[in-house]
């Protein structure tokens, strides 16, 4: 959740805000259930931008 909510307040430049923040959790949970997002590349990856 500490994802999603760090996606929010600060987004990517030219990405658009994460409006509903709870709708991109579960599909965000989705996708790493189905092995589609690796989460801990994502992590790192988010850690490197601030």
């Amino acid at each position: 959740m500490v994802y999603v909510i760090q996606l929010q307040a600060r987004p990517t430049p030219g990405a658009e805000q994460i409006k509903n923040a709870g709708g991109y959790f579960r599909v965000l949970v989705r996708l790493i259930k189905a092995g589609q997002v690796n989460l801990s590349k994502e992590l790192k990856s988010l850690s490197k931008r601030y």
